[in-house]
């Protein structure tokens, strides 16, 4: 027997199968998009005044970086969002939580991973973000960028794994670089 005819889906042994149709005039809905969400939060020596204006920019500069935000286009990928927060205001941390279609899950999380060991992928994102949105908001100095989190994607978790796994090597070659 088949294992979703006994979970409840499908016709039960022995059912008839119906032949009876409605016609309806309401409009089915597109179907909602499968998402998962990358964080990483990027500490910024500069002192910000983090809304308006820098935090909209700020959010889309992630967005261009962990490339879900279309350039070309100047909108985001359908799916894809970005919110961030003040996490610490000693040094100005944020934290940004990225929305991402699952079909661009992978080349999102390696973006995020690749921005540890160059930073100045913000600060070009910065760049980018201020003429797509026409506005004039300072780059960073390069901030400091931390680990990622990938949660709620189509992976499995071998692919998870190896995320993270692709983070502590980053990191490993930062330290090793330094030293």
């Amino acid at each position: 027997m088949c294992p979703l005819k006994q979970l409840g889906f499908g016709p039960r042994p022995g059912a008839q199968a119906s032949t009876t149709s409605t016609t309806s005039t309401s409009s089915t809905p597109a179907p909602a998009i499968a998402t998962g969400k990358v964080s990483q939060e990027l500490t910024f020596a500069e002192t910000l005044t983090y809304d308006g204006d820098v935090k909209t920019v700020y959010e889309t500069a992630y967005g261009v970086a962990i490339t879900i935000y279309d350039t070309t286009t100047s909108a985001w990928k359908s799916g894809c969002s970005v919110t961030s927060v003040v996490s610490s205001r000693r040094a100005t941390t944020v934290r940004f939580d990225a929305t991402v279609a699952s079909t661009l899950m992978d080349t999102a999380a390696a973006s995020a991973n690749n921005m540890i060991a160059s930073p100045s992928t913000f600060v070009n994102a910065v760049a980018t973000a201020n003429t797509k949105l026409s506005k004039s908001i300072t780059s960073p100095d390069n901030p400091t960028v931390g680990l990622v989190s990938v949660t709620g994607s189509t992976a499995d978790s071998s692919r998870t794994a190896s995320i993270a796994m692709s983070s502590v090597l980053v990191l490993i070659a930062i330290v090793q670089r330094v030293w």
